[in-house]
């Protein structure tokens, strides 16, 4: 990985953490080339909605990771960062928001992991540091995405993926325990 990433801006990420045999692992990841997989932009009722439309609709925005090892061996894995967003208005007294958009951006980018550590220490690292460097780019793509399409949006927040990575791995916890219960 290193070949390449004196293509591109050479950034990297260190995790240091203990394992459960009490030996301290040192990971580092190596950011790569980043890129656009795909775009999606679904209108309803275009144009006319453009004419009635007052303020900036709510974006509601859902976030996936994806990690896809290319070259294990060497260190060399893809992420993919997904952002689906959508846009309400305040539907009529006391009927549900009327969504008026669908979007989503599917963001990749290559990365090499380097040093030793455990698996979970390597999974934590590329699912909490690679989507970090991914999601500027993403963001990007998606607010010009709507933006091309007549709609005026408001920036969605910066996103803490080390907490968003603990919640899933607790949600995955919690489903296996579920299953393990019904069995």
């Amino acid at each position: 990985m290193s070949s390449r990433s004196k293509d591109t801006k050479k950034n990297s990420s260190d995790i240091k953490a203990g394992s459960p045999e009490g030996k301290r692992s040192s990971l580092r990841l190596e950011h790569g080339t980043q890129y656009l997989c795909q775009a999606r932009l679904d209108v309803a009722g275009q144009p006319g909605i453009l004419q009635v439309l007052q303020g900036v609709p709510h974006l509601h925005l859902r976030v996936d990771v994806a990690i896809e090892p290319l070259a294990p061996e060497k260190g060399l894995y893809e992420v993919r960062l997904t952002l689906q967003g959508q846009g309400t208005i305040a539907g009529p007294e006391g009927q549900e928001p009327q969504t008026i958009y669908a979007a989503s951006v599917v963001y990749g980018g290559l990365f090499g992991v380097e040093g030793t550590g455990s698996e979970e220490a390597r999974q934590k690292l590329l699912s909490q540091e690679a989507p970090a460097a991914l999601f500027h780019g993403a963001r990007h793509t998606l607010l010009t995405l709507i933006r091309d399409a007549g709609f005026p949006v408001g920036a969605p927040q910066p996103i803490d993926f080390r907490t968003f990575w603990d919640q899933k791995k607790a949600a995955v916890a919690r489903d296996q325990a579920a299953l393990q219960e019904g069995r």
